[in-house]
């Protein structure tokens, strides 16, 4: 068994190749923080991150996989090695075994504190540490770094390592009623991911308002994060919903889900986010423009219809844009010239107001740039 010690580098920090979205070997990905990047030589066996600040890190220990030895085996040994402490909890993510954990140590002399993953993936089993002062100033940035981590392209739709070990389950405890146009369904949730998931909302608009308020990348990857943190969440209606879809034209399809969310009551949560997660939103039909965008955006993508986010903060306001034939304004994207969309006001798909009409205003948000399912 090829092992190795775990090595903390937070001293020399050499070559840094500044990006937001990282894909690194066996499949794995980030979708890190504004101001994060790749740091030091990647080798086989670890590779790391750091914010701007250089007071943060993100490290991945790579083992060779080994079903005899247990994750928990695996994450003591790694603590062990950095002489760490923290409580460990075993849990399942993404149908994978995975262990999530609370870390404390000294490195090179300073006390530290954060949080790691320990998982199996493909060909590997892998250990994510993140850690920072101790003081905890940090935490939001930590977790929503290791929240972007997928051990496979499958898991860029489903919540992350944290959201995911956030949620108990306590099984169905509402039932849902949805009628857009023709279709109609009926089924049990868990309204305990409510919460959750609104967490996570909260969380990224901490961070978001940490940012100077220009950086697109920032606001991009702001909903990037809720996105696929909601995504799944949508699986009984979304599944239910593309089945009807697939039997329709799909600039049909848009214009029918464009009434339905248009129809929604309008509200705001009055938190620093003032987005109510996608998820919630659907359910309940209620929620402001960029709630219904991000409902409108998922369920066309369950249905094989391409969309995007457009947000703007000259005219403080979100639209979406939907990959259809047909009349209408229509901005231009890396997937092709897509219809406007205006989610919550009663007009037709390709409709926009004369003054918010300048496509240089606005930003386009490829909610899934990494991958799709349509």
């Amino acid at each position: 068994m090829n092992r190795f010690r775990a090595t903390l580098l937070i001293l020399a920090l050499p070559g840094f190749l500044f990006a937001v979205e990282y894909r690194g070997p066996d499949g794995i990905s980030f979708d890190l923080p504004e101001g994060w990047a790749a740091f030091g030589e990647e080798r086989n066996e670890s590779f790391s991150f750091t914010n701007a600040s250089r007071d943060t890190f993100v490290q991945v220990f790579r083992f060779v996989s080994n079903d005899s030895v247990s994750l928990i085996d695996l994450y003591d040994m790694v603590a062990s090695s950095l002489d760490a402490a923290g409580d460990r909890v075993p849990y399942a993510y993404a149908g994978r075994e995975a262990v999530f954990a609370s870390i404390s140590f000294d490195a090179a002399g300073a006390p530290v504190a954060g949080y790691a993953f320990c998982a199996r993936a493909s060909g590997a089993d892998v250990v994510i540490i993140g850690y920072g002062p101790e003081g905890g100033e940090r935490r939001d940035e930590i977790l929503s770094a290791i929240d972007s981590v997928a051990l496979s392209d499958d898991e860029l739709t489903v919540p992350g390592p944290v959201s995911q070990f956030m949620l108990v389950d306590d099984g169905e405890d509402a039932t849902a009623i949805i009628d857009i146009g023709d279709f109609s369904t009926r089924f049990d949730v868990d309204t305990g991911q409510f919460e959750i998931a609104q967490l996570v909302v909260e969380r990224e608009a901490r961070l978001l308002s940490r940012s100077d308020g220009t950086n697109v990348d920032a606001w991009r990857r702001f909903y990037r994060m809720i996105y696929r943190d909601g995504y799944a969440r949508f699986g009984v209606l979304g599944t239910q919903f593309a089945a009807f879809a697939a039997r329709r034209d799909d600039r049909e399809v848009a214009e029918m889900l464009l009434a339905w969310v248009q129809s929604w009551e309008y509200t705001r949560t009055g938190t620093l986010a003032d987005l109510l997660n996608p998820y919630e939103a659907a359910l309940r039909e209620s929620g402001d423009c960029d709630s219904r965008g991000l409902v409108y955006a998922t369920l066309l993508h369950y249905a094989g219809i391409d969309s995007v986010l457009l947000v703007s903060s000259e005219y403080s306001h979100s639209v979406s844009a939907v990959l259809v034939d047909g009349t209408g304004a229509r901005i231009d994207t890396e997937k092709g010239s897509q219809v406007i969309a205006e989610t919550t006001e009663d007009v037709p798909l390709g409709m926009i107001a004369s003054d918010q009409a300048d496509p240089s205003a606005w930003i386009v948000v490829d909610l899934d740039g990494r991958r799709g399912p349509w």
